[in-house]
């Protein structure tokens, strides 16, 4: 089996917040990557993806500042 970064893929919305919930610098890597792309896709809206956060409340944090940076 190849070595690298395996994620389970389930709603995108998830896939982000199981990527932030790590603290190894390349999956945080990923997470911001995979945001970036979820944001540019017409109908994603963050209302969505906050509201599945809220159940990981270290990751709602991070989403929230991760967030507000994009948004500059």
């Amino acid at each position: 089996m190849e070595k690298g970064v395996y994620i389970g893929i389930y709603l995108p919305e998830r896939s982000i917040i199981d990527a932030l919930r790590t603290r190894r610098s390349h999956d945080h890597a990923l997470a911001v990557t995979a945001l970036e792309r979820w944001l540019g896709q017409e109908g994603n809206a963050e209302d969505r993806l906050l509201e599945l956060a809220a159940s990981f409340p270290r990751v709602e944090t991070r989403l929230r500042r991760l967030l507000e940076v994009l948004r500059t």
